[in-house]
C-alpha cells in the first residue's frame, strides 16, 4: 500500500504537496519479493468472530483453521485467493513499480528501502530512528 500507486497519480500528488506546502521527509520502500508477497496474502486467515489475523505460513494458528482466542472458524478473504493475488501482484508490477522508480530517482537522498521480511518491531525501529533523526536535526 502507498500513494501514489499509478503514474497518472504522481502529478496530482506532487501538486497537492506544493499547494499545501508539504515536503517529503522520507520515501519508504518496503522490499518484498513476489513469492513472499504471494505467501503473505494467500496465507492470511481471519477470524470472523474476533478479527484475529493469522498466516498459515508465517503465523499459523495452533489448531488448523481455528482461532485460538474464540475458537471461531478462520476464513480467507476473497481478494486473498491465489488467482486474485496473482492479478494484484501483476498490477503492482505494471503500475506501481514505475512510480517507485520515479520516487527513487527524484528523491534519492530521501529514499530508504526496508526489508519487509524483518520483524515489525525492527521495521518500526528503523522508521522511528529516521524520523527522530530528522526531528533532532530540524528541531521541529
Amino acid at each position: 500500500d502507498g500513494s501514489p500507486r499509478r503514474e497518472e497519480e504522481i502529478e496530482p500528488f506532487s501538486e497537492m504537496l506544493v499547494h499545501n506546502d508539504i515536503s517529503l521527509l522520507k520515501v519508504i520502500i518496503f522490499k518484498l519479493n513476489r513469492e513472499d508477497a504471494f505467501k503473505r496474502l494467500t496465507g492470511r486467515r481471519i477470524c470472523p468472530n474476533c478479527g484475529k489475523i493469522y498466516n498459515i505460513y508465517y503465523n499459523p494458528p495452533p489448531e488448523e483453521n481455528a482461532c485460538e482466542g474464540c475458537d471461531g472458524e478462520l476464513e480467507q478473504r476473497e481478494d486473498d485467493k491465489p488467482e486474485v493475488v496473482n492479478k494484484r501482484i501483476n498490477e503492482f508490477e505494471q503500475h506501481t513499480v514505475p512510480v517507485i522508480q520515479y520516487f527513487k530517482e527524484k528523491y534519492l537522498a530521501k529514499t530508504m528501502e526496508i526489508d519487509a521480511l524483518k520483524p515489525i518491531d525492527q521495521i518500526l525501529e528503523i522508521i522511528w530512528s529516521q524520523i527522530s533523526e530528522y526531528l533532532n536535526v530540524h528541531k521541529v
